[in-house]
């Protein structure tokens, strides 16, 4: 089972992801143009690659979804998603369109898949972000106009693009080109990933199974009770 984890930033889709990881799902590794982050390794975190060679696998058609935020892109190879569903239950990482088209790429060619979006209200994702950013602005190299220049375009991003996302799971079950496209949701508010991790396998152990078209709440607590 291929399963996308969807979500805004610092919603807890990594944290999620690693913790299905250590519960034996593989990872389909996404490419990126953007600079890596502290800790991050090429090849385990992402396929890191320039401007020039992301446009080249773009043009051969490499690429089954590409998110561009403008001074950064991200992209899912055919290749890196069919390695890894060979190996048996994936989880991948992925924005609202990007991960409308690894569905429909899945459903072309007969790929199990499901949709999950993963949140922990406006109030705690602020509280994350301020967290995360001033650690990254703090940590080596020195301080740069450039790591705040990201730090400012994360949060537009944060305020804009992601909270129609919010909308749009709350509205539709997907994004509105895509509505129920997330067959399960999970809130991560005060949650530990590790419990989060257990009900979400459990899940994909059921819907291997019996495949049901409902919406199925995973964590404790709806996602709209995350929101006050």
């Amino acid at each position: 089972m291929i399963v996308t984890l969807t979500g805004p930033s610092c919603g807890g889709k990594s944290t999620l992801e690693r913790a299905l990881q250590d519960r034996g799902f593989g990872r389909a590794i996404s490419h990126t143009t953007r600079d890596t982050r502290p800790g991050e390794v090429c090849g385990e975190h992402y396929h890191f690659i320039n401007d020039c060679t992301f446009d080249a696998m773009l043009v051969r058609g490499d690429f089954i979804e590409v998110i561009d935020l403008g001074t950064r892109r991200y992209a899912m190879s055919s290749a890196s998603l069919e390695l890894a569903a060979r190996q048996g239950n994936v989880v991948i990482v992925v924005e609202p369109h990007g991960a409308g088209q690894i569905h429909d790429y899945c459903n072309a060619h007969n790929l199990p898949v499901m949709g999950v979006w993963i949140d922990c209200g406006p109030e705690e994702q602020a509280k994350r972000w301020l967290t995360r950013t001033v650690a990254e602005l703090a940590s080596p190299p020195a301080w740069s106009p450039l790591r705040l220049h990201n730090a400012v375009e994360r949060l537009g991003l944060m305020l804009g693009l992601e909270a129609s996302w919010r909308t749009d799971a709350l509205e539709f079950s997907g994004p509105r080109h895509h509505p129920h496209m997330y067959r399960y949701w999970i809130t991560s508010k005060d949650i530990p990933a590790e419990s989060l991790a257990e009900e979400l396998e459990e899940v994909v152990r059921r819907a291997g199974v019996v495949q049901s078209g409902a919406c199925e709440v995973v964590s404790r607590a709806p996602l709209g009770d995350t929101a006050g």
